[in-house]
């Protein structure tokens, strides 16, 4: 397998994983303030999904991905590696209704050229 091979499997990987858990929660997390990485009831956004429950920090709060991986270097193998991704995944989140998040992560899943998982094929 080459580095173009791996990185591909990683990134269907990672959109897999939010997808599904974005779809699963089927809500957004956020406050009054706008969106979360992590709600206080536990609920989590495309990127706060990924984020191990011993390295949040509620700092990360109402910052974005690059103010996250300067603040917080622990999670720059998570993030890194998938940042474009990662950040249009969020946009969908963050911006778009949640009754069209189906229809825009498909969008997305065919401009990557990543498979759409079961879980969008409904």
């Amino acid at each position: 397998m080459n580095s173009q091979e791996a990185f591909d499997k990683d990134k269907q990987e990672t959109f897999n994983k939010v997808a599904t858990h974005l779809m699963t929660q089927n809500e957004k997390a956020q406050d009054r303030y706008g969106c979360l990485y992590r709600t206080e009831d536990g609920k989590t956004c495309a990127v706060g999904c990924l984020i191990p429950k011993d390295i949040y920090d509620e700092r990360m709060e109402h910052t974005d991905l690059d103010s996250i991986l300067k603040n917080f270097p622990e999670l720059t193998n998570i993030i890194q590696p998938q940042l474009d991704l990662l950040t249009a995944l969020q946009k969908i989140h963050d911006n778009v209704d949640v009754e069209l998040w189906p229809n825009h992560l498909v969008d997305l899943a065919t401009l990557e050229d990543l498979e759409v998982p079961a879980i969008l094929k409904k």
